[in-house]
């Protein structure tokens, strides 16, 4: 409509006209040769009145046809041309709500990921309250541990986790706190951590178990002796000042000194494992009795049979 009629449109009308015109003349003739013969009396009014109504239907097919292409030459009017911009853009319209619904259709994921369940099977009718699968990102997994009040301190973000599951007993892997909880659980009295893993191989998997190690306020040059080589005896002590009795443990362990064993009382700090770090009590070198230390007493002689220097 914007651009107007074919070519082969306005010839095809031009052929029309010519065509109209032709038998318009034609019919033209035979009224007026009729005519004359009817004033003369010659013919009978019937046959004068049947070349009159061919001459006047000549004439309007003429001016159809010229009218036709008239209208094809000039092309549509202002009011037609508005009519079918208005239906353009109701089809433009209803195009994009259809293409709206199309979206609609596919389903798209806001995260790159592994679907791991799904609820749905191809062609059941979805259900809006119910989702449709589970998605999980298993490039990096979160370890969540929980620990009591006192070790809050300690559990900063950034601090180095090693973790080992079930699955891979021979396999150490490596993470940092990321996330500390501000505050602990008021039923189990207890706080949470979120430890970041790495994950490339994916072979930590959502669900496991894992047995975690921090790295906690370290102690460098630590003074270390074998758990077994610490004894404890608990002394009753009384508070002065409320008249109660409470009992005190003291730890303690056997030196090797000019061949007795020299009872020492000792402070202990950190444990990992199966060592114990001493504080206070003990110095660099000097042997610690760690087998058949049950049956000493003070100042018992001894006779050394297996020698271990005491670590740091």
């Amino acid at each position: 409509m914007e651009v107007g009629a074919r070519s082969e449109e306005i010839a095809l009308a031009e052929d029309l006209v010519a065509k109209a015109k032709a038998n318009l003349k034609n019919a033209e003739d035979n009224y007026k040769r009729l005519k004359a013969l009817f004033n003369r009396g010659v013919i009978a009014k019937r046959e004068f009145d049947s070349a009159e109504l061919a001459y006047t239907v000549a004439k309007a097919d003429s001016n159809s046809a010229q009218e036709q292409l008239d209208m094809l030459m000039e092309g549509a009017t202002k009011e037609d041309r508005q009519a079918l911009r208005a239906q353009v853009r109701q089809a433009e319209a209803a195009l994009d709500l259809a293409r709206i619904h199309l979206s609609h259709t596919r389903i798209t994921s806001p995260i790159d990921g592994t679907i791991s369940q799904r609820f749905f099977d191809p062609g059941n009718l979805a259900v809006p309250t119910q989702p449709l699968v589970t998605i999980v990102q298993m490039d990096s997994v979160k370890v969540i541990v929980y620990f009591p009040e006192h070790q809050i301190r300690s559990m900063l973000p950034g601090t180095e986790a090693q973790l080992m599951v079930a699955a891979y007993p021979d396999q150490i892997f490596h993470g940092a706190i990321d996330k500390v909880s501000p505050t602990l659980n008021p039923e189990t009295r207890l706080f949470s951590a979120e430890i970041k893993v790495l994950n490339e191989k994916r072979l930590l998997r959502p669900g496991m178990f894992a047995n975690v190690m921090l790295s906690v306020d370290p102690h460098m040059n630590a003074l270390l002796v074998p758990k077994e080589a610490v004894l404890y005896t608990e002394e009753y002590v009384e508070n002065t000042g409320s008249s109660q009795v409470g009992v005190s443990q003291i730890n303690y362990l056997f030196v090797v000194k000019d061949g007795r064993a020299n009872r020492r009382k000792v402070s202990l700090g950190h444990e990992s494992g199966l060592i114990v770090e001493v504080r206070e009590g003990v110095e660099k070198g000097e042997n610690v009795v760690i087998r058949g230390l049950h049956q000493l007493n003070d100042g018992d002689k001894i006779t050394v049979v297996n020698h271990e220097e005491v670590g740091k």
